[in-house]
């Protein structure tokens, strides 16, 4: 009796140590070896943008193949679907793939020549190009219609991601965190940190800002902290929120938490050992992830 007891109370200790890694874990989708910028749903596919490779498709669960005909740029650091059409933001402006169309066509010549389109975002009416120098405001209706949106912010910005949200338009930089509401000027967010500002997430009047130095910044009742407890690395660079949870993507893969960021728990299986993730999406309800090294699905 006393010796199945000690086995017992073994058992026991080895479950309650067991790492705190969840069961369910990553798939790579394709892409291997790719630096992979974003990813989104469109015309019933998964679409990637690469560095190099420009832009991949496919039907999920088929393999991702090239789809650059027109694009006359293949590094491509940026996707957005508006209305059904699909924009490729890249190292020499911005592409178009209009709905069910095959091919790319270049969007403006009313932008600077080779500006990089780092980032997108929409509200429904404007397309705004996140690029080195600012931020460029551009009219649906009229492509030649461009404002260049940079009072506020320093000469040379790099504005690495952009997300409209409840009629505020955020703009992570290179040094910091920046917003335009009913103006244009920007107005500096000053509890972020100074630091490169990656893909922002939302909920419930939250705001969660990765930086590339000091982890994870949070936003709530117009206050600003650092959230970090369980993260190996304050390089970040992706968050994202669904279904009552944060992700948050580092130079260290992928950790999780819930809406009270009590601690920051490792989603890391199936991933290659300290995968740097650039970026987060939702296509058909699944989270992918945007890598360095691929394009993974979590299951």
């Amino acid at each position: 009796m006393k010796h199945f007891i000690k086995i017992l109370l073994i058992l026991v200790f080895f479950a309650c140590n067991e790492s705190s890694e969840p069961s369910s874990g990553w798939t790579i989708v394709g892409l291997m070896n790719n630096q992979v910028k974003a990813a989104v749903s469109w015309d019933n596919k998964v679409v990637a943008a690469t560095l190099g490779g420009g832009v991949y498709m496919a039907v999920p669960g088929e393999s991702l193949v090239p789809a650059n005909e027109g694009l006359q740029n293949l590094f491509v650091y940026s996707l957005l679907v508006i209305n059904g059409d699909l924009y490729a933001g890249t190292r020499d402006g911005i592409f178009v793939r209009h709905e069910q169309g095959t091919t790319w066509q270049h969007m403006t010549a009313a932008l600077p020549s080779e500006t990089r389109a780092y980032s997108l975002a929409s509200d429904g009416s404007h397309l705004f190009a996140g690029s080195r120098t600012g931020v460029f405001q551009i009219n649906l209706n009229n492509t030649d219609d461009v404002i260049h949106l940079s009072n506020g912010m320093s000469a040379e910005p790099y504005v690495m991601s952009t997300s409209f949200e409840n009629d505020v338009l955020y703009t992570g930089t290179q040094g910091g965190l920046y917003t335009l509401i009913g103006s244009d000027e920007w107005q500096r967010e000053t509890g972020v940190p100074l630091m490169t500002i990656g893909q922002l997430a939302f909920a419930q009047n939250i705001v969660v800002a990765p930086t590339d130095g000091s982890g994870i910044s949070v936003k709530t009742n117009n206050s600003w902290k650092h959230e970090n407890f369980g993260l190996p690395s304050m390089k970040t660079f992706a968050a994202f929120f669904h279904k009552n949870s944060f992700y948050c993507g580092s130079d260290h893969g992928v950790y999780t938490t819930d809406l009270d960021f009590k601690k920051w728990e490792p989603l890391n299986v199936g991933l290659p050992s300290n995968t740097i993730v650039n970026r987060f999406a939702l296509i058909d309800e699944m989270i992918y992830a945007c890598t360095e090294n691929g394009l993974y699905r979590l299951q």
